[in-house]
């Protein structure tokens, strides 16, 4: 994954990229920041600070069955701000168990969503189709940013949940903008800085050209199966203002001439 900027819907800047182990010192600091209660949350335990072998684990990852993403604050320099990873569950599966952490100060600001559509979108390049996870029954936060990425399941463990979240496997089709609208859509990320710079610039073979102005619209193709993707794009439209027009296509085939008549019809 190249390292990419993102700017919040409050205007904060943030590179995320994937973490090195040069990173040690920054996610120590970071670690730091958190407060009792989010660092239980993430760790289950409470903890005073990372150990040096806890630090090595969590920074020294392979990319494959073990990756981490991190977010470094553009606008103060503040360092790291937050920490999404995934670690497989064993060799050769699609399962991994996945974790994200957002410094309190940076908490509810778009960072949870952003790291978590990204995280998505590695997993699935890496062959990573589900997730599976313990998470407290309390943690609304994470349960609502786990069902932005795919269809979520739960069982009560006692004061746990289960959870399994079976990834949104058309999404990957969409990859790198998908990522963009996610976060649009959760109302993450800022459209006119981020998105509307990738819309014009996607697909241009020259980049001298002077870029097109979009066109407020979402169009979307489908046979009348892809309901969900339907719903991807109002959610989308509803961030940016636009309309939505809805293209179907109805074949079939008359056995007495054997020609194929096809119906096209528009629904905004």
């Amino acid at each position: 994954m190249e390292p990419h900027e993102l700017t919040l819907a409050d205007g904060s800047q943030l590179l995320v990229r994937p973490i090195a182990p040069e990173d040690r010192e920054a996610l120590r600091a970071a670690f730091e920041r958190l407060s009792l209660k989010s660092r239980y949350r993430r760790f289950f335990s409470p903890m005073d600070t990372l150990t040096e072998w806890q630090l090595d684990y969590l920074t020294e990852v392979d990319y494959h069955d073990h990756e981490a993403l991190v977010a470094i604050d553009r606008s103060s320099g503040s360092g790291i701000v937050g920490v999404a990873r995934f670690v497989r569950a064993g060799d050769m599966t699609d399962e991994a168990e996945p974790a994200i952490v957002v410094v309190d100060d940076w908490q509810r600001r778009g960072v949870g969503a952003a790291l978590l559509a990204a995280l998505a979108e590695r997993s699935r390049e890496e062959g990573v189709t589900r997730y599976k996870a313990l998470v407290l029954a309390e943690n609304d936060d994470v349960l609502r940013l786990l069902g932005q990425v795919g269809e979520v399941h739960r069982s009560l463990r006692g004061c746990h949940l289960e959870v399994e979240v079976i990834l949104d496997v058309e999404d990957a089709v969409a990859s790198p903008l998908t990522t963009v609208l996610r976060a649009v859509a959760a109302g993450a990320l800022s459209p006119g800085r981020a998105l509307l710079q990738r819309l014009t610039r996607m697909g241009r073979d020259d980049e001298r050209e002077e870029p097109v102005a979009p066109r407020n619209t979402i169009v979307v193709g489908t046979d009348g199966s892809a309901g969900r993707s339907v719903r991807r794009a109002a959610e989308v439209a509803g961030v940016l203002g636009a309309s939505v027009e809805l293209v179907t296509a109805r074949c079939s085939t008359t056995s007495t001439r054997s020609t194929r008549r096809c119906a096209r019809s528009r629904a905004a």
